[in-house]
């Protein structure tokens, strides 16, 4: 029977990528949760994945009657900028070979979370950590998924490879800039001569010129412009607990009210 069990065990994280969220993962989780979490993996009580740029959601079917929902999301990459870095190292290639399955280490560290605290855990169970079951179970699911296909470790960054993959060919039509051809600041400023630039002292402080009276906005509430709900997502994914939110609301309510009127 264990030798039976044992063929039938669900893998995950069997490429260097998964092993790396799972452990980023793991780490911030107490151990009894690792293994309820591994257990309800194994016996697919994680419905309903779903990948979209920057996010991953599911829900997770614990001890009690109602499963949970839960998301892992993640601030949106550059694009441009990984695109950008991935040619400047020669490893442009790297994007096709996530069309066949694989996840070169260049375009990898580029693009997965450097530690657990970079994703952002919202699930509807009481545990408030940031560390609950579900979360791990959802990355389990999600790591077995991307094992077989990388392009969603691209999706989780909120880089997808079709965006790469165009920005890639856009640059390449383009060419490289002529030969000579001043660009970026650098090149900016080598088209000067200091002697052009020189105006003086006196020009450079503004001695001598009369300046323009401050302005003097309108006041305005700030907190009547914030949406209740987004502000209240925002207070709890910066770790305040759902009990001190309204607490804290009002706090910034306060600190508000001091930047309209320091006296």
């Amino acid at each position: 029977m264990a030798r039976k069990a044992r063929d039938t065990a669900r893998t995950m994280g069997v490429t260097w990528f998964g092993r790396r969220l799972i452990q980023q993962r793991e780490e911030v989780t107490e151990r009894r949760k690792i293994q309820y979490a591994r257990r309800l993996y194994q016996e697919h009580q994680v419905y309903s994945l779903a990948v979209v740029p920057a996010s991953v959601t599911a829900t997770v079917q614990g001890s009690q009657l109602d499963p949970f929902a839960v998301a892992l999301s993640r601030v949106p990459g550059d694009a441009a900028a990984v695109v950008s870095l991935l040619v400047a190292q020669g490893a442009a290639a790297e994007l096709l070979g996530v069309t066949r399955g694989e996840l070169g280490r260049t375009l990898g560290e580029l693009v997965l979370p450097e530690t657990a605290s970079d994703v952002i855990v919202d699930c509807a169970c009481p545990d408030d950590s940031g560390a609950c079951v579900h979360a791990l179970a959802l990355t389990y699911e999600f790591c077995a998924a991307a094992d077989a296909d990388p392009s969603l470790v691209l999706d989780f960054a909120g880089v997808p490879l079709a965006g790469l993959l165009a920005r890639v060919g856009a640059s390449e039509r383009e060419g490289p800039p002529p030969a000579g051809t001043a660009s970026g600041a650098d090149g900016a400023r080598e088209a000067w001569e200091a002697d052009e630039w020189d105006a003086g002292a006196a020009a450079f402080y503004g001695e001598g010129y009369d300046l323009p009276p401050l302005p003097e906005p309108t006041p305005i509430d700030a907190m009547t412009l914030l949406d209740p709900a987004l502000l209240r997502m925002a207070l709890r994914r910066s770790g305040t607990r759902p009990a001190d939110v309204a607490e804290a609301t009002d706090e910034l309510a306060e600190l508000y009210d001091r930047l309209r009127d320091p006296r």
